[in-house]
C-alpha cells in the first residue's frame, strides 16, 4: 500500500487509478501512516541528491509551513508522515496564505506561485476526497492579468481532476443523463473567463463535459449508451443499460460538431481530428473514421497521437476482415512505440491470418525488450491522452518558482 500511495496509485476510497506509471509524477513523495501525533502534526524528511545532506524536521507550528515551500520551490524531494491528512490541508492552507503575507513585496508573486504548485502536488498526495485544495488557490490569481505560469498551472490541476480521480455515472440514474463530472465541469468554467480563446481550454471542456470522446473499444459500432457510461478506473467501460439509443447517439454526433469546432487550430488540430475519427469509428462509420485518422497520423508531431491514430486504423480493418490492411495499420502503430505490447499482440494475431506466422517470435521479442516491458492498453492510454503532458507542465512550473 505505501508504494502504491508513493505513485500516487490509489483514490480516495482505494481503487486503482486508472493510469500507467509514466503518467504520474508527483514531485513530492507521501507516506500515508498512522502516527502517535498531535493531530495535523507532520514530520517531513528532505533530501538533496547533489549535495548529499539529508535532514528532517517537525511541522507542529504554522510558521513552519513555509520551509515545507521552500522545499518545493528548491525542487527537492520531501516525504512526510501524517497524522490527519484533512487537518493538515487545513493548516497549510493558514500557513501558506501567511508565508506569502510576510513576503518581502518584490517576492509575493514567486510565492504565491510556489503556493499554487505545492498545494496542486499535495492534492494529490493527501487524497481525492480533498479536491478542494486546488480549487482555493484559484483565488490567489484573480488580481491581475493572466500568465503562463497559471496558464500551465490550470492545464496541470484539470489533467489531474479530469483523469483518473473521480468515477462518473453518465446512464441517468441520477437525473443527469450522459453528463461529465460536474466538479471539473465548473472548474473548467472558471478557467475559460481566464483564458477564453486557449485552444487546449477550449477541447478540455469538451472532454469533461462529454466523457465518451476519451473512450476508445477495440470493436467498431459499440452501443452509444455504453460509451456514454464512462468510468475513470481501470475498465474503461462500465458495461451499463444503454438507456435511450437515439439520445445517446446524438449526445456522440453532438460531441463530434464541437470538436469540428476546433479542428483547425493548430495546436490541437491533429488530436481534434484524432478524436473525431475515433466517435466516428464508434458509430461504424469506418470510411469516414479513417479518413479523420489518416489526417491525425500524417500532420501530428506527437508520438502518441500518430500511434493511436494508426492503432485504431487497424482495428477498423480488422472489423472489415481487411486483414493485409490491418497488418500495414499496425506496422505504422508498431513503428511509433515498438515496444507497445498492445500494438505487438495485434500485429503477431494478423501475422498469422496474413500467413507469415514465422515472423511472430521476432515481433513478440521486440516487444518483451525493455525492462520491464510496455504493458499499456490503449483503451486506457486514450482515456488519460491528456495526462502525457502532465510531467512536462509539472517539470517547467518548477523551473519558474525556483529562487
Amino acid at each position: 500500500m505505501i508504494a502504491a500511495v508513493q505513485r500516487g496509485a490509489y483514490t480516495a476510497n482505494g481503487n486503482r487509478r486508472a493510469c500507467d506509471e509514466e503518467y504520474l509524477m508527483p514531485l513530492v513523495r507521501t507516506l500515508l501512516r498512522a502516527s502517535i501525533v498531535p493531530a495535523w502534526l507532520a514530520t517531513i524528511t528532505m533530501s538533496s541528491t547533489a549535495a548529499g545532506d539529508h535532514f528532517s524536521f517537525q511541522i507542529d507550528q504554522i510558521d513552519q509551513i513555509g520551509l515545507l515551500l521552500e522545499a518545493v520551490a528548491q525542487g527537492r524531494p520531501v516525504d512526510g508522515t501524517f497524522k490527519d491528512r484533512q487537518d493538515f490541508a487545513k493548516q497549510f492552507r493558514a500557513g501558506a496564505h501567511r508565508w506569502i503575507e510576510q513576503a518581502p513585496v518584490p517576492d509575493k508573486v514567486r510565492r504565491r506561485n510556489v503556493v499554487a504548485l505545492a498545494a496542486l502536488e499535495l492534492s494529490t498526495l493527501l487524497g481525492t476526497g480533498n479536491r478542494d485544495q486546488v480549487v482555493w488557490p484559484e483565488a490567489l490569481f484573480a488580481e491581475g492579468r493572466p500568465t503562463e505560469f497559471e496558464r500551465l498551472w490550470r492545464l496541470a490541476v484539470l489533467t489531474q481532476v479530469s483523469t483518473g480521480t473521480y468515477e462518473v455515472d453518465n446512464v441517468g440514474s441520477r437525473g443527469r443523463p450522459f453528463d461529465g463530472d460536474p466538479f471539473a465541469e465548473a472548474m473548467t468554467k472558471r478557467v475559460l473567463v481566464r483564458f477564453p480563446d486557449d485552444a487546449r481550454f477550449r477541447l478540455l471542456d469538451v472532454l469533461v463535459r462529454r466523457p465518451a470522446v476519451s473512450v476508445l473499444c477495440n470493436e467498431p459500432g459499440a452501443p452509444p449508451g455504453v460509451l456514454l457510461a464512462v468510468r475513470t478506473s481501470r475498465r474503461a467501460l462500465s458495461w451499463a443499460p444503454p438507456g435511450n439509443a437515439a439520445q445517446a447517439k446524438q449526445q456522440l454526433r453532438d460531441a463530434i460538431r464541437e470538436l469540428a469546432a476546433l479542428q483547425n487550430d493548430p495546436e490541437i488540430g491533429p488530436e481534434v481530428h484524432l478524436r473525431i475519427g475515433i466517435l466516428r469509428y464508434h458509430l461504424n462509420e469506418l470510411d469516414t473514421a479513417r479518413a479523420e485518422l489518416a489526417i491525425a497520423a500524417n500532420t501530428s508531431v506527437e508520438q502518441a497521437v500518430r500511434h493511436v491514430a494508426n492503432y485504431v486504423t487497424g482495428l477498423s480493418f480488422d472489423a472489415q476482415q481487411r486483414f493485409e490492411e490491418a497488418m500495414l495499420a499496425f506496422n505504422a502503430a508498431a513503428h511509433e512505440k515498438p515496444d507497445d505490447m498492445a500494438t505487438a499482440r495485434q500485429r503477431s494475431v494478423h501475422l498469422f491470418l496474413v500467413g507469415r506466422a514465422d515472423e511472430v517470435p521476432a515481433v513478440i521479442g521486440r516487444a518483451f525488450t525493455p525492462t520491464p516491458p510496455t504493458a499499456s492498453d490503449p483503451a486506457l492510454v486514450y482515456r488519460m491522452f491528456e495526462a502525457r503532458f502532465y510531467r512536462e507542465r509539472l517539470r517547467r512550473l518548477h523551473e519558474m518558482v525556483r529562487p
